[in-house]
C-alpha cells in the first residue's frame, strides 16, 4: 500500500525536517523511559490516580508516535485529528493537576469512561447492530453510579459529555490560559475531522480535475512542533503527579524545549 511517488517525496520530507524528526524522537526516548517494568511509582497515591495517570500516559505516547509516523509518510495534514486528541487529553490531565481532590477526580474520569462505554453499547445493542456485552448486574451498579453522583449535584448530561470538569474543550482552555493553543489547534483541525476541507484533496480547472493523493508536508512544523510540547508538558505533569522523582528525566525534557525554542525561534 503506497502513495503516488511515496519513496522519493518521503524521503524530501524527512530530509527537509530532519531537525524535528531528531527532537520527535529524543522526546520519546525520554518518555518511555520515564516509567518502565522496573519502576515503582505512584507509592503514595490512590489506585485511581495510578489507573488515571497511567492511562492518560500511555495514550499520549501513542497518539505522539502515530503523529511522528503520520508526518514521516508524508500524512501530516491529517496527523492533525491525533494532535487535537493529544491537546483535549493535555487539558484533562492539567484539570486533575489543579484539582485538590485528585483522587476523586480521577475516580470520575474512570466512571466517565465506563458511562460513556455503556452508553455505546446500548446504541449498538438496541440498533441491533451488535449483542449486547453488558451484564444486568454491571447495569445495576453503574445506575447506581449515576445515582449517587446526581445526588452529589452533578449534571449528569454535562458529564457525559464533557467529562469530570463539566466544561467544554474551549472554556477549559481558556481556564488554563491556552486559548491560543485552542484556536490554533483545536478549531483548525475541524475542517478535517468535519470534511469541509475537500477543495484540499481535488482541484479543478476548467476540465480537468487534479487530485493531491501524493505525501506532501502540509501542516508538518506546525504539527510536530505542537506535539514535542504537549508530550513534553503532559510528561512534566505525570512526573509529578505520580512522583516519579526521575530529576535528569525531566531536566532533559525542560532542555529540548528550550533548544527547540532557541533553534527553531519559538516564541
Amino acid at each position: 500500500m503506497m502513495l503516488p511517488f511515496e519513496n522519493d517525496i518521503c524521503k524530501s520530507i524527512n530530509e527537509k525536517h530532519s531537525i524535528l524528526f531528531s527532537y520527535s524522537e529524543n522526546i520519546w526516548n525520554i518518555a518511555v523511559s520515564l516509567i518502565t517494568e522496573q519502576d515503582i511509582v505512584g507509592i503514595d497515591s490512590t489506585r485511581a490516580i495510578n489507573a488515571a495517570i497511567a492511562g492518560i500516559y500511555a495514550k499520549q505516547l501513542r497518539l505522539f508516535k502515530g503523529i511522528s509516523l503520520l508526518c514521516e509518510y508524508g500524512l501530516s495534514y491529517e496527523s492533525q485529528i491525533l494532535l487535537r486528541v493529544m491537546f483535549e487529553l493535555h487539558l484533562n490531565l492539567k484539570y486533575i493537576e489543579k484539582e485538590k481532590d485528585k483522587s476523586n477526580v480521577c475516580r470520575l474520569f474512570i466512571i466517565w469512561d465506563s458511562a460513556n462505554y455503556f452508553k455505546i453499547d446500548r446504541i449498538f445493542s438496541e440498533s441491533g447492530f451488535l449483542e449486547s456485552k453488558i451484564t444486568e448486574e454491571l447495569k445495576m451498579q453503574m445506575d447506581s453510579i449515576k445515582d449517587e453522583l446526581i445526588k452529589e449535584g452533578i449534571n449528569w448530561k454535562l458529564f457525559i459529555k464533557h467529562g469530570p470538569s463539566l466544561k467544554n474543550v474551549e472554556n477549559l482552555a481558556k481556564d488554563f490560559g491556552l486559548t491560543a493553543y485552542y484556536n490554533a489547534i483545536y478549531r483548525f483541525s475541524s475542517s478535517i475531522i468535519h470534511s469541509y476541507d475537500i477543495n484540499s484533496y481535488a482541484i479543478s480547472d476548467n476540465k480537468t480535475i487534479h487530485i493531491n493523493l501524493s505525501p506532501n508536508d502540509r501542516s508538518l512544523r506546525d504539527c510536530m512542533i505542537s506535539s514535542i510540547f504537549i508530550l513534553s508538558y503532559s510528561l512534566l505533569v505525570i512526573d509529578e503527579l505520580l512522583k516519579i522523582n526521575k530529576n535528569n528525566s525531566i531536566v532533559d525534557i525542560q532542555n529540548i524545549i528550550k533548544e527547540m525554542k532557541a533553534t527553531l525561534k519559538l516564541q
